[in-house]
């Protein structure tokens, strides 16, 4: 119909709907074949542009659409892939701080930031804070700020608690563990120097599940700690 498809020297002008068939493609830059549309199967829908790989619209999901980079298969809203030994990341910025999200090479996962890394819950209206990793790699539970600041190079994790005027609240350090025996560890804080173990706190189950004793140990030399008081139950 003339009236719905015009042709003039500066292109082509469609005023109803464009049909392909189906598999079929739309090629953007010409013979080379690099930049195009089409449908990669029955309901899923393939972009690709200059021939580095294809970003995949997967429909066949009946409960969402699914994006596949790097997949034709996506098995999430949004699934990257790359079938090489190779790192790569997933970047998120604004014109004030990065993050990526990404797998390594050498087996691993990893998340970077910069500033600091927050932690928070969302209830439909508002964000609550409930960690922080500082830029120094201090771990902030239940807080954002230290009570006091020991140095940017010294490991810190402080836990803190909801400032409530109304509340006598306080931080707690639970360690459980699941004893079989008598006189075995339940939990521990071990000190060390370097790779030397000089100090430990420890407790143990005394004589049954309910019970427990406390030991204290510490190392004269050769990081080999012995037992120097016991706090019984």
């Amino acid at each position: 119909n003339a009236s719905q498809f015009k042709v003039t020297t500066t292109g082509a002008t469609f005023a109803g709907n464009v049909n392909l068939s189906a598999t079929k493609t739309l090629f953007l830059d010409g013979a080379s074949g690099h930049t195009f549309i089409s449908e990669y199967s029955a309901n899923k829908m393939q972009l690709q542009a200059g021939g580095q790989g294809s970003v995949i619209l997967d429909g066949t999901n009946s409960s969402e659409i699914r994006m596949g980079v790097g997949t034709s298969s996506p098995d999430s809203k949004i699934h990257a892939k790359v079938t090489t030994n190779t790192s790569e990341t997933i970047r998120i910025q604004n014109d004030d701080s990065l993050t990526t999200i990404g797998v390594s090479s050498d087996g691993y996962s990893f998340h970077t930031y910069q500033h600091s890394l927050y932690w928070a819950s969302w209830d439909g209206s508002t964000w609550s804070t409930k960690a922080r990793l500082t830029s120094d790699g201090e771990f902030i539970l239940k807080g954002t700020s230290l009570p006091q600041d020991f140095g940017d190079e010294r490991g810190q994790l402080a836990i803190s608690s909801v400032d409530n005027a109304g509340a006598n609240n306080y931080a707690v350090l639970q360690l459980q563990g699941h004893s079989v025996a008598n006189s075995v560890g339940i939990g521990g804080i071990y000190f060390y120097d370097h790779s030397s173990n000089n100090a430990i706190i420890q407790a143990q189950r005394q004589n049954n599940s309910g019970s427990a004793k406390l030991l204290f140990y510490t190392s004269e030399s050769g990081g080999s700690p012995q037992e120097r008081m016991t706090i019984y139950d």
